[in-house]
């Protein structure tokens, strides 16, 4: 008899739990859980050089450690796809071939590079060998800062779709803690103990930047929708329970994103609900009934928002939109890009080459410690090789993003579609607000990142599939799957 079609039951929250696993597979995903929480948490500044990045740096060279521990060989670890295995290669030496001396003669003709050169020669100083990176403690740094991102996104590969959905769970609890931080912070005023970082008044939870801080909670809106839609194919006595609080966890989401003052985070919240009413089952059947209670949580969580924060976000638009000079950054950006090209300045480089280009009518009482354009950011600090990076990261994201709508994810689960829609709605999110912000400058936000795109990705074969068995197991399955239908429990 045919197998029943994966997406027939969803599970509950008393079933999403790590299976069972052999030493030392099984330590994976709750190593990867304990660490997106260590990131969450310590990785909200944007500025380089904080003890926090370094811890969670620090904690992502264990975690890599842990990985491969628990991989069978190294090769286990890296991604199916050599198209992606040259992505991630690409990214780590990128920053690292900047940092190599070049010979006098060839550093002085690189673009814009005479002007420093004559200034070794107006000293009486020989010109020593300098790498490409006008600033390469700042580009080490950098490249430091790309170990958890690549770390999250190898292991979750290596997660069974049941490890990844207690992972989304995990990642939602602490969206909700970081609601709860920013609310405290509210209460308690600029002044608060419980801000982690000296930014103002607002609610901004982990982060530095009440944007950011919105970004997070926004990339989980989807999340949560996916969890919705879950609970309503539940076919049980608790189905009505746990779709409510699916319902709740959004509403607040949202009131979060309100809560933030963020106009920005606004603007992507309507972006992520409009996508979040396209989610749905496999069957097309469901696609009504999801729809409605999508479109319930919202309702929800626009009430909330309209009665807790309408006040809060009233005040914020009432300020003019170009007061804080980001066009113009991005402008003086853009000219800078164009005079390092096509080498660039060095990843981590901004702060430094900024101040070269920026004219006296566009000095503040602040200083731009970022673009706010990270597109544009990536340009100047990695030229032509990262700009062609950029675009196949981007097409790869956005063709894989975009099976997860089509007919090529229906042997995935109900929950686990929606699951890696959701992902592709937070990859938009997070690559929208790069064009306003830097975002991905933070290690929680490009954890998060990620993550999501790790999402769009199959669990790699069962032997190398944390939490989907034991070999034994998955032996004593292939014997018998003749004499009796094969059990989707690993879904």
């Amino acid at each position: 008899m045919p197998s029943a079609p994966r997406g027939a039951h969803s599970p509950s929250l008393h079933q999403a739990r790590f299976p069972a696993t052999e030493a030392p597979l099984g330590v994976l995903p709750w190593a990867l859980s304990t660490f997106i929480v260590v990131a969450l948490i310590f990785g909200g500044g944007a500025r380089e050089g904080r003890w926090s990045d370094a811890l969670v740096q620090l904690a992502s060279v264990i975690f890599i450690a842990v990985l491969f521990w628990c991989a069978s060989a190294p090769r286990a670890v890296l991604p199916s796809d050599r198209r992606l295995e040259y992505l991630l290669g690409a990214a780590l030496i990128l920053p690292l071939l900047q940092l190599i001396p070049l010979p006098p003669f060839l550093w002085s003709l690189l673009p814009d590079r005479a002007v420093f050169a004559s200034l070794y020669g107006q000293i009486g100083v020989t010109t020593p060998w300098l790498p490409i990176s006008l600033d390469p403690t700042a580009t080490g740094r950098a490249a430091l800062s790309l170990l958890p991102p690549v770390a999250v996104f190898l292991a979750t590969l290596q997660l069974s779709f049941k490890g990844r959905q207690v992972l989304s769970l995990v990642l939602i609890g602490m969206g909700l803690l970081s609601f709860l931080l920013g609310l405290a912070q509210l209460m308690q005023g600029g002044g608060s103990p419980l801000r982690f970082y000296d930014s103002g008044s607002d609610s901004n939870g982990f982060f530095a930047n009440r944007n950011h801080h919105a970004t997070l909670l926004v990339c989980l809106l989807p999340l949560a929708a996916a969890w919705i839609l879950g609970f309503l194919a539940k076919q049980d006595r608790n189905r009505l329970l746990f779709l409510s609080v699916g319902l709740l966890v959004f509403a607040i989401l949202l009131l979060g994103v309100g809560m933030t003052r963020s106009r920005a985070g606004l603007f992507l919240a309507a972006v992520a609900i409009v996508a979040c009413l396209g989610m749905g089952g496999s069957r097309r059947s469901n696609v009504p009934f999801s729809r409605r209670a999508i479109a319930i949580a919202i309702g929800l969580g626009v009430v909330l928002l309209l009665h807790f924060a309408f006040t809060r976000l009233a005040a914020r638009f009432e300020t003019d939109l170009l007061a804080d000079n980001r066009f113009e950054i991005a402008a003086i950006t853009a000219q800078a890009a164009w005079a390092y090209f096509p080498l660039g300045s060095g990843f981590g480089s901004f702060e430094a080459v900024y101040r070269l280009f920026e004219p006296a009518s566009a000095l503040t009482p602040f200083f731009a410690n970022h673009a706010h354009n990270d597109w544009l950011e990536l340009l100047l600090e990695g030229g032509l090789a990262a700009a062609l990076l950029l675009v196949a990261a981007t097409a790869w994201l956005g063709i894989t993003g975009y099976r997860a709508w089509t007919n090529a994810t229906q042997h995935l689960s109900g929950l686990d579609r929606a699951l890696r829609q959701a992902a592709s709605i937070a990859l938009l999110v997070i690559a929208l607000h790069s064009l306003v912000d830097y975002p991905m400058r933070t290690a929680a936000i490009s954890v998060l990142f990620a993550w999501s795109a790790a999402m769009l990705i199959d669990p790699k074969a069962p032997e190398h599939r944390a939490g989907a068995g034991t070999a034994h197991g998955a032996v004593r399955h292939s014997t018998s799957h003749r004499h009796r239908r094969p059990s989707t429990s690993l879904r």
